[in-house]
C-alpha cells in the first residue's frame, strides 16, 4: 500500500493531520535529542521526514537511521536527503552522465518528476534509449518491478 501511495505520502499526511504531522516531528525529535551525539532510530520513517529534521537539529552531530519496509518511500528519503545535501539522485544511475542527466532535467524539470515518469516518458527524452529508460525508471520503482 506505502509503495502505491508513496509519491503523494508527504502531501496526504499534511492534509489529513492538519500539518499537525509537523508538530508531532517536532516534539518528538525535541525529546529525542538529548546530549551532544545523540543516537536516532526512525522506524518507519516513510519519506524521511523526520530523519532529517533530526539530522539539521543536530548538525551533523549524531547518528540517525530511518528504516521503513517501503522501498519506494525509502527512495524518496534518500531523494530529499540527496536534495539537502546538493546531490541529485540521477547521479546514482550508473550510465547517467552529465549529458543525459541534463537532458531528463531539462525535459521534466526535476529529479522527482523523472521519478514519476513512465518509461516511454523517459524513452522521449534524446540520449535515452530503452534500455536506460528501464533502468532509471527500475531505480526509482524497484519494488514494483519485482512484484
Amino acid at each position: 500500500m506505502f509503495d502505491r501511495i508513496a509519491g503523494r505520502y508527504d502531501l496526504l499526511n499534511r492534509l489529513i493531520s492538519f500539518r499537525l504531522d509537523a508538530y508531532w516531528r517536532n516534539q518528538a525529535i525535541r525529546a529525542a535529542v538529548t546530549g551532544t551525539h545523540p543516537h536516532i532510530l526512525d522506524l518507519g520513517t516513510g519519506t524521511g521526514d523526520l530523519a532529517l529534521n533530526a539530522a539539521r537539529r543536530t548538525r551533523g552531530n549524531g547518528r540517525i537511521v530511518g528504516l521503513d519496509f517501503s522501498l519506494r518511500m525509502l527512495r524518496l528519503a534518500q531523494a530529499k536527503r540527496a536534495k539537502a545535501l546538493g546531490v541529485n539522485p540521477l547521479d546514482e544511475i550508473a550510465g547517467i552522465g552529465q549529458s543525459r542527466k541534463r537532458a531528463l532535467l531539462t525535459h521534466f524539470g526535476s529529479a522527482k518528476a523523472v521519478s514519476r515518469a513512465g518509461i516511454e516518458d523517459l524513452k522521449a527524452v534524446g540520449g535515452i534509449s530503452a534500455d536506460m529508460a528501464r533502468k532509471i525508471y527500475d531505480f526509482f520503482h524497484e519494488s514494483a518491478a519485482r512484484a
